[in-house]
This record gives structure tokens, sequence and C-alpha cells, in this order.
């Protein structure tokens, strides 16, 4: 495929269910940028619990942005999970600790993050103008109900991201159930591995495997599509930049800010 392409993944009634974006030269450049910052920031990271061992893989994860059941601490911990489930019913902040969120600060800082996201918002614009808009306009009344909720990209309406830090990101099947079912989840494969042998993305109910080489993002309805992508080498090297929208901050804007 051609660099600078877009290819729409398309069902039988022609509706476009999902997106293939391969960059140009200097997205290229910016996902060997971003991935070089991974790789120079995850030993100031820490995982635990949740973190390194998730039902999506065994890989380094660190999350940020807005959430429903958010304004929770992430650190696996099984009371920190069951003081979420008490207390926390509407949207806030994903909070990490002091090291992690200097990380997360710096990455979402970074002039190739940056660019990442607001290409994906550029392609988001042209290919789904009304579900752009859609996701546009509920996510501004979000942040206007409540102004301690941040938004980590300006660039961006999607209200969070996930960092995947590897070393080798190979995720299992499976659904992100708390994510808005028809909104698209915008993933960037980032790192050095042979694209042609593995990380492939496999969408298990489209009946699809795709090539994913770095500075490809592709976009998919995380929260109905299973997927997962397949395995590369052992001296391999592979992360992932996710933006996605919790189905929560939606539900509880339709229903009046409350749950």
């Amino acid at each position: 495929t051609q660099p600078s392409t877009t290819v729409p993944l398309v069902d039988s009634d022609h509706r476009v269910m999902g997106l293939v974006v391969y960059g140009d030269a200097s997205i290229t450049q910016c996902a060997e940028d971003a991935a070089q910052l991974i790789r120079e920031l995850r030993p100031a990271a820490t995982f635990a619990g949740k973190g390194i061992d998730n039902r999506r893989g065994h890989f380094g994860n660190l999350n940020a942005g807005i959430a429903h059941g958010g304004g929770h601490v992430v650190s696996g911990s099984a009371w920190a999970w069951l003081m979420e489930l008490i207390f926390f019913h509407q949207p806030g902040n994903i909070v990490n600790d002091e090291e992690n969120a200097a990380v997360i600060d710096t990455l979402i800082n970074s002039s190739a993050f940056q660019h990442l996201s607001g290409y994906a918002t550029g392609i988001f614009k042209t290919w789904a103008p009304r579900l752009y808009e859609y996701c546009s306009t509920q996510f501004e009344r979000l942040l206007s109900s409540d102004n301690s909720l941040i938004r980590i990209f300006n660039n961006s309406v999607m209200a969070s991201a996930a960092f995947n830090f590897g070393p080798r990101t190979v995720c299992v099947p499976h659904i992100d159930f708390r994510n808005l079912p028809f909104l698209w989840c915008w993933i960037w494969s980032l790192g050095w591995f042979n694209w042609r042998k593995g990380s492939h993305l496999v969408l298990w109910d489209f009946k699809l495997i795709i090539e994913f080489p770095p500075g490809t993002a592709i976009a998919i309805p995380s929260g109905v599509c299973r997927h997962g992508n397949t395995q590369i080498g052992k001296r391999e090297t592979c992360y992932s930049f996710t933006q996605y929208s919790s189905g929560g901050n939606f539900h509880w804007v339709d229903h009046g800010f409350q749950t």
C-alpha cells in the first residue's frame, strides 16, 4: 500500500466500519520519535498489577484522560478497584502516581504524540464527519459540566489514551466493552519489528488479518469488535498508542449529567 493512503473497512451493506491509515514520511518519522520516547521513558515508569498483566496481554500499560468511574488511582490493587466501584459513579480524571504521571505528561506534550493525535483527528473528520461531530459535541458538553476534567489532547475529541510500553505488545483477543460501542478507537503501531511476519491486527468478527507496520493507524469500533494481534520475534520491540472514549461518559451526558 502506498504511503498517505487510507483504506476503509467496509461491510456487505457498504458501511465503513473502520479504517487503516498508512502515514506519509512525516508520520513515519513521528512514529519513530514516539517509539524512541517510550523506550527512553520506560525505565521511569512502574507497572503494578493490571499495569503489566491485564486481560489484553502481558505488557506495560499506562492510561490517562477522562473515564466514567474515573477519579481512581491506577494502582492495580484490589482495594483501589473496590473503592472505584463504591465511590466513583461519574466521569473523572484517571489518576496515576507521581512517577507515572510525569512519564505520561512527557509523552502527551511531546511533538511526536501531538502530531499523531492531530493526524488521526484530521482523518476522523474526513471519513466520519457525523460521528466526529457527535463525539466532539458530547465531549465539549462533558468538559463544560465539570471544570475539574482535563482534556489531555487539545487536538482530539477522544477522552482517554493508553500508552502500551511493551516491550512486546501482543494483545490477546478481547473486546473493550467499556468503550462507546459505535465509536472508533484509534490505534497507532510503534516500534521496531518485521511487520510482514508479526504484529498483524486480527479482527475476528470481521474475519480480517491486517498488516500493521509502525507508523500505521487503525480505527475500529473496539467496544464491539473482538481484536488482538499476532506475535513478534523475541528480540523485537512493539509499542502502541491508543485513543478511546468510555461509553459511560456519553451515558452521563445524555442523562443530564447523572447515572
